[in-house]
């Protein structure tokens, strides 16, 4: 892996921002789909559910995406599983109507059919956007993460949508870089395919959801030790 052709991707704008991204003075706003294609209305009411095959192809269980800059996304549902990464700066999120910021380095795990709207992403702003598929937690990677009750619950109800109420849950970097470095890598995998990658994706998903649990767990431990309470 080149780590400066990679950044130098990240920074450029792709062309999925040069179709339907605005200005840093005029980010331009959507609430819906139409077609297959972005658009926006005023008077659109209910959220708006983004189909799964709008990101995946047939043969795909994992999509990564660099969020595009400079637009502003109304509130909108997803059929698919998203985790959205802070590779650099920051974004702002309202889920469930609650504002919700992440910095550099955060994770937000966000369930199926979580109504969610983003801010405007800024020139420095570089979020990666995760996207998985449900049918992906078959039992076999369930297992493999078994005694991650956290993960395994999680996507467990989201297969089955045993869930009355959105959720998500937000992961903190703190000191430990080992997450940026990871998804790197599966990134790296997927935007530059090889002999092999589609395993490799596979295996670093997986080290993904371990280190996103070893952050949970540490958060815990320090509020429990100092006394703090959830």
């Amino acid at each position: 892996m080149d780590i400066s052709i990679l950044e130098k991707q990240l920074r450029e704008m792709n062309n999925y921002e040069k179709k339907y991204s605005g200005t840093p003075e005029q980010p331009k706003h959507y609430s819906h789909m139409d077609e297959s294609e972005l658009t926006f209305s005023p008077d659109q009411q209910a959220p708006n559910i983004v189909p799964t095959d709008y990101f995946f192809k047939l043969d795909q269980n994992v999509v990564f995406l660099k969020h595009p800059r400079y637009v502003k996304f109304t509130e909108h549902r997803h059929s698919f599983i998203e985790m959205n990464y802070v590779y650099s700066g920051s974004c702002t999120q309202y889920i469930g109507g609650k504002e919700v910021t992440l910095n550099e380095g955060d994770l937000c795990l966000l369930d199926t059919n979580v109504t969610h709207a983003i801010d405007s992403a800024s020139e420095n702003d570089i979020i990666i956007n995760i996207m998985i598929r449900t049918s992906y937690f078959d039992s076999a990677l369930l297992q493999r993460l078994s005694g991650n009750d956290l993960l395994t619950d999680f996507f467990v109800n989201s297969i089955y949508q045993r869930k009355k109420n959105s959720r998500y849950i937000l992961f903190s970097k703190g000191q430990d870089h080992r997450l940026k470095d990871l998804i790197r890598q599966a990134l790296w995998e997927y935007s530059h395919p090889q002999l092999c990658s589609v395993e490799a994706i596979n295996s670093y998903m997986l080290l993904i959801f371990t280190e996103l649990l070893r952050m949970y767990r540490k958060k815990i431990f320090q509020r429990t030790n100092s006394g703090n309470v959830f």
